[in-house]
């Protein structure tokens, strides 16, 4: 009698579990097998031998262990501001893994980490990156400097270096206006326009 094993070459990855060798065949023929367990760092063949006075045969089963893949996403460390549009994450990696992500969607209102989980079958391995999301917080005031109004933007506590911010000042009309700069000066605005209209109202941006 043959053992009726599912002998199918075997493939599993470095580290992974490896399956567990019954010592008695679908068809009830009992035996050992040597080696007695599957290892989870080189391949090799593992032969079943049936206990005597079964009038059975011996048979092999073949395994490979293969080196696991790391999926080659971009994994530095990742910075964003508050509510400002979060980065996809991919279900690819560059060399071809395929997975899910936990969390799925990158929060731009938390900080947080998230992993990556190789689908079965690829021999891969889990990996993570983390997320910070950083809070502009910022107040607006006003100055005279030698006759011209001056709005000034300041951070609030240490929420950001104002060196290392842009800022998109804004009219009421959405249309961008001054330089890229914490000052916008309001005084040399105003003469460039003919027949300005008050009361005027500005906006501005901080981007991180």
């Amino acid at each position: 009698i043959t053992p009726n094993f599912n002998l199918t070459p075997l493939n599993i990855c470095t580290g992974s579990n490896a399956p567990t060798l019954s010592t008695s065949s679908p068809n009830g023929i009992t035996g050992t097998w040597s080696p007695a367990i599957i290892s989870n760092t080189a391949s090799g063949t593992y032969t079943f031998t049936p206990n005597a006075g079964q009038c059975a045969t011996s048979v092999s089963l073949s395994v490979t262990v293969g080196n696991s893949i790391t999926p080659d996403f971009n994994l530095t460390p990742l910075n964003i501001c508050t509510e400002s549009t979060a980065p996809t994450l991919s279900v690819t990696s560059p060399n071809g893994i395929t997975g899910t992500w936990s969390p799925a969607v990158i929060s731009n209102t938390a900080s947080g980490a998230y992993t990556f989980t190789p689908n079965a079958g690829q021999c891969a391995i889990s990996v993570s990156i983390n997320v910070s999301v950083t809070t502009i917080a910022a107040t607006i005031s006003e100055k005279c400097t030698s006759k011209e109004l001056i709005l000034q933007v300041a951070p609030l506590s240490n929420s950001y270096n104002p060196s290392e911010v842009d800022y998109i000042w804004k009219n009421s009309g959405g249309i961008e206006v001054g330089s890229n700069s914490e000052n916008f000066n309001v005084t040399e605005y105003v003469s460039g326009i003919t027949n300005p209209v008050f009361p005027m109202n500005f906006t501005v941006t901080i981007l991180g």
